[in-house]
């Protein structure tokens, strides 16, 4: 009777550990506050210094600002999805992103890469911050 007890426990551990196994990855997220690092694309962009910083939220909404050369930070903000590993948005003003993303994500590292094929290859790479400046916060358009 005792050994029935035991490997009865061995064959349930054993199946708990299987199930465990079996569970479903963690799924991506693009969750936080993040600034860009770098841009990889076939356009030319010139010497125009960008500096971008984007906070996504668990409610799926984003905040992103956004200063292109010596200008002042525009404010942009609205809802997104992730599918999988594509990441779309909207604009609070109802319009779409002009690409939907590919997303990657490792350690520290946010890859997004555009899906639209007019604007060539685009790989934007963000690095991971705590959140984001208050200068880029209260600058807004």
């Amino acid at each position: 009777m005792m050994k029935n007890i035991v490997r009865l426990a061995a064959l349930c551990a054993l199946m708990a550990l299987c199930l465990s196994a079996c569970k479903k990855k963690d799924t991506l997220s693009v969750v936080g506050c993040w600034q860009l690092e770098s841009v990889e694309t076939r356009a030319t962009i010139g010497d125009v210094e960008v500096d971008v910083y984007i906070s996504f939220t668990a409610e799926k909404t984003f905040d992103l600002y956004q200063m292109v050369g010596e200008g002042r930070f525009r404010h942009f903000s609205g809802t997104y999805t992730l599918t999988g590993h594509t990441l779309d948005g909207t604009y609070s003003d109802g319009n779409k992103w002009a690409s939907s993303y590919e997303v990657s994500r490792e350690k520290g590292t946010l890859t997004l890469s555009s899906l639209a094929s007019e604007s060539g290859t685009e790989v934007s790479t963000y690095i991971s911050i705590p959140e984001i400046p208050e200068t880029s916060r209260t600058s807004k358009d």
